[in-house]
């Protein structure tokens, strides 16, 4: 390996200002230049592109909050969705379908292994053959404390 660099020095001029230093600057403000946004599209123009590349009319989708930008923090993103988590579960929870069913019931169905139907249920859920073949004995829940609550 060779000492000597590999740019020639820079020798300073006569004016006190390095040789390389026009250069340089001359360099940089070309950089610079060359990395300013020349045409930045508008929002509505990226609107425009976007319905377009989705094989959709503008116009259709010209409403702000289709492409509205979510600016909530993780944080409250995380709260919401938890918030949300918890009301559907409380709906599940207060309209259980098993339990809908076993309120509602006034009939158990012995040729469909002791299920619980409402009356009309039955009909709509059994055709005309069994419906006539299908022994049926009337239902009534035992009434609990929640019941009290529920009416």
């Amino acid at each position: 390996m060779s000492d000597s660099p590999k740019h020639p020095p820079i020798v300073a001029s006569a004016s006190g200002s390095l040789d390389g230093d026009d250069e340089i600057r001359k360099r940089l403000d070309k950089l610079r230049e060359d990395r300013q946004p020349k045409n930045v599209p508008t929002e509505d123009e990226m609107r425009r592109r976007l319905a377009n590349l989705r094989g959709q009319e503008y116009k259709e989708y010209s409403n702000a909050h289709v492409f509205a930008v979510d600016n909530r923090s993780d944080q409250e993103k995380m709260n919401d969705l938890l918030k949300q988590y918890a009301e559907e579960s409380s709906i599940r929870e207060a309209h259980d379908p098993a339990k809908d069913v076993e309120r509602h019931a006034t009939i158990r169905c012995l040729g469909c292994d002791g299920d619980l139907f409402c009356r009309e249920c039955f009909k709509d859920i059994h055709d005309d053959e069994e419906y006539r073949g299908h022994q049926t004995k009337p239902y009534a829940r035992k009434k609990t404390a929640q019941d009290s609550d529920d009416d």
